[in-house]
C-alpha cells in the first residue's frame, strides 16, 4: 500500500555521514543499514506504511538550512520535520539554527539530535520556549526510534497545518460576516437618511396645507359652502395626521443618530 503524499524532511547535521544514515533509513533506497557491527535489515514483506519514504534535504551548516527552509517556502513545499545536530562548528550551533528555522517557518516539527550534553533541557527551554514542536533524541540514535519520529511528526505536522487552514478559513468567515454586517448597517443608515429628507420635503407642503386649510375655517366671511367648509376641514385633518407621523419618523432618525 503506497504513500499519497510525500513529506519533505530536513537533516542538518556538519557531519556528511549523518546524513548517510538518514538517507538510509528515510529515503528508501537501501535494503539494509549498518551500525558498528549490527546489521538492522528491512523486513521487504512488511507492509509499506504511510510515511515510510520521504524528500530529504540536508545541510551541513545552519546557515544552509534557512536558505533551504526558505526556498521550501517559496516552491509552496514546506518541510515538515527539521532533524537539527546541537553542535556544528563554526557556524551557528543547533539552538540558533532551530531559532532561525521557526523565525522562516514556524510550523516545522523540530527533533534535536546531539551526543553532548552542553545544553540542560531548561536551557533550551529557556531559549526556545515550551513548544509542543521540539523532541530530544541522543546520538546514537536508534533506527526504528528515526522512523517513528519522522511518522509521528509528519502526521502532526500535516494535522496542524489542517487545523490552521480550518482556523484561516474560519476567520476569513467571521470577517467576511462582519464586514457585510457592517455594509447593511449602512445601507440602513443610508435608506434611513433618504426616508428623513423625503419626510421632511413632505412636511414641508403639508404644513403649508394645514395652514391655509386653518385659515378658511377660521374666516367666517367667506363665500364657501357648508360642504367645502366640510372639505377644507378634512384636508386640515388628513394632513395633521401626515404631519404627526412625519414628526415620529423624524424623532426616531434623531435617537438613532444619538
Amino acid at each position: 500500500m503506497g504513500r499519497t503524499e510525500r513529506f519533505r524532511l530536513l537533516v542538518v547535521d556538519d557531519n556528511p555521514n549523518i546524513h548517510q544514515d538518514f538517507r538510509k533509513i528515510l529515503g528508501g533506497d537501501s535494503e539494509f543499514y549498518l551500525r558498528g557491527d549490527k546489521s538492522w535489515e528491512f523486513d521487504e514483506e512488511e507492509e509499506e506504511s504511510e510515511f515510510d519514504s520521504y524528500d530529504l534535504d540536508f545541510a551541513i551548516q545552519g546557515q544552509q538550512a534557512v536558505e533551504l527552509a526558505s526556498q521550501s517556502l517559496e516552491e509552496g513545499r514546506p518541510f515538515a520535520v527539521a532533524f537539527v545536530d546541537m553542535r556544528m562548528p563554526p557556524g551557528w550551533d543547533g539552538l540558533e539554527t532551530i531559532q532561525r528555522l521557526w523565525d522562516v517557518d514556524p510550523h516545522i516539527q523540530v527533533v534535536i539530535v546531539t551526543a553532548y550534553t552542553s545544553y540542560r533541557r531548561e536551557d533550551i527551554v529557556d531559549r526556545l520556549g515550551n513548544t509542543d514542536k521540539l523532541l530530544f533524541i541522543r546520538k546514537p540514535f536508534d533506527i526504528v526510534e528515526i522512523e517513528q519520529l519522522a511518522a509521528t511528526l509528519s502526521k502532526k505536522w500535516i494535522d496542524s497545518r489542517k487545523v490552521a487552514e480550518r482556523t484561516t478559513a474560519l476567520e476569513n468567515a467571521q470577517q467576511a460576516l462582519q464586514q457585510k454586517a457592517t455594509e447593511l448597517e449602512k445601507v440602513d443608515k443610508d435608506k434611513s437618511a433618504v426616508f428623513a429628507n423625503i419626510s421632511r420635503e413632505i412636511w414641508r407642503p403639508l404644513n403649508r396645507i394645514d395652514i391655509l386649510a386653518g385659515l378658511l375655517l377660521e374666516n367666517k366671511s367667506t363665500n364657501l359652502t357648508t360642504s367645502q367648509l366640510e372639505n377644507a376641514a378634512a384636508i386640515q385633518k388628513y394632513a395633521k395626521d401626515v404631519l404627526t407621523l412625519i414628526d415620529s419618523i423624524l424623532e426616531l432618525e434623531k435617537n438613532d443618530d444619538q
